[in-house]
């Protein structure tokens, strides 16, 4: 419980409330539910009182594992306000299938306590971590909870990746918030980072293969910016995937799976997902970020299929079709809020005049959510003062073969 949210396991809970006041109570369970809205008129000290909410399931993501790759708690972190059994509960509670830990240089499994509370069949846990160093913060998973975290006071790129990839077991490295600044040192800035070639100056090689896209809980004042970075490594060779993730260390301030990836794998039983075959699909650039949408881009022999996913209460403005980094097309005839597939559209790859090797990808934008019940986070380090929220899904680059 905190102000204004409350989290409940079963689908049920009794708050205590001030007398004498009228509340909007929501009840929502995430992205892919709708959700219910119900007014409590003012009561009498003493007075009970019961609202009954019923949801459905709005966005169907059969074989499509819905994870967020970066979660904190203030237990292990010493930032923000949750404990570790809350974090399960909240990650529930949005419907997150994969959940990876990510303290702060420290290996913590979330198995035993997610065991004991119930959680466990609600999602499966990797224990994961946040290599937390000078030169940029990555997510590592998976890590063995036994094994010595990777020494974070390394000062050098090729220390810091081969300490990373010599840890047993691990097999994803997530290049976290890479337009941020962190003791004075930002991955991708102009001095850093050529954006036009997709290179690294000072003979820097960046070695991560995956990096955030969407973090609800750091954004950037430019939606784009990291996904054009993106597609400036994409074109130099890079083999990098796409993410959404949270980064959430709190209950509901910034709240968890709000930004998230989705990736192909066996849903049939999110309490026991195939890790290796999540892991597998990652790497091989197939996961989609998800931000209040789930855009998905498929060629089949010559057909580019474009679909947008969405519950009702999102919307879609425009969707823009990129070709290697280039915007190609851009769509607006949009808006309406229903639920499922909100849009779809067709291209032939001749139209698109993509060729062996180009890469397609599809974005979708909308206008984002205010209220408090799924409120958005505004710029963690803004470039400007006025913040409108907004909700963005990016297919994978999808290469033309």
């Amino acid at each position: 419980v905190r102000e204004g949210a409350v989290y409940s396991i079963d689908g049920e809970a009794t708050v205590l409330l001030e007398g004498g006041r009228t509340y909007q109570v929501t009840c929502g369970r995430g992205f892919e539910y709708s959700i219910d809205q119900q007014e409590l008129g003012a009561g009498k000290k003493g007075e009970e009182a019961s609202l009954e909410f019923y949801l459905k399931r709005e966005v169907e993501t059969p074989d499509w594992v819905a994870c967020d790759p970066h979660l904190h708690t203030y237990e292990f972190d010493r930032h923000g306000d949750c404990d570790l059994t809350e974090r399960l509960i909240s990650c529930a509670g949005e419907a997150v299938e994969l959940v990876i830990s990510s303290a702060h240089d420290k290996h913590i499994s979330y198995d035993e306590e997610s065991a004991r509370i119930g959680t466990s069949k609600w999602m499966t846990s990797v224990t994961g971590c946040e290599v937390t160093t000078s030169l940029g913060h990555f997510n590592t998973f998976p890590n063995l909870t036994s094994s010595k975290p990777v020494e974070h006071k390394l000062r050098t790129w090729p220390r810091i990746f081969a300490d990373i990839f010599a840890a047993p077991d691990v097999r994803v490295c997530i290049l976290n918030h890479g337009r941020d600044v962190h003791r004075n040192f930002t991955p991708l800035a102009p001095e850093n980072f050529d954006a036009e070639k997709g290179t690294f100056t000072q003979g820097r090689e960046l070695r991560a293969n995956a990096m955030e896209l969407i973090n609800s809980g750091a954004q950037q004042t430019d939606p784009m910016q990291l996904v054009h970075d993106w597609f400036s490594l994409l074109r130099s060779g890079h083999k990098i995937a796409g993410i959404g993730s949270s980064d959430s260390h709190t209950v509901n301030f910034a709240i968890p799976g709000q930004g998230r990836t989705y990736l192909p794998v066996d849903d049939s039983d999110v309490g026991k997902i195939d890790v290796d075959a999540a892991i597998d699909s990652l790497l091989e650039g197939q996961g989609a970020v998800s931000f209040g949408l789930l855009s998905l881009l498929e060629i089949m022999d010559d057909s580019v299929t474009v679909s947008v996913h969405g519950p009702s209460w999102t919307s879609v403005s425009e969707v823009v079709i990129y070709r290697n980094g280039e915007l190609i097309r851009t769509i607006k005839r949009l808006g309406e809020n229903r639920a499922g597939l909100k849009e779809e559209v067709v291209f032939s790859l001749e139209e698109l005049q993509a060729k062996p090797g180009d890469f397609l990808c599809a974005v979708a934008t909308g206008p984002g959510i205010a209220d408090g019940w799924w409120r958005m986070m505004p710029p963690y380090q803004p470039d400007k003062p006025d913040y409108e929220p907004f909700v963005m899904g990016i297919s994978p680059a999808v290469f033309v073969k």
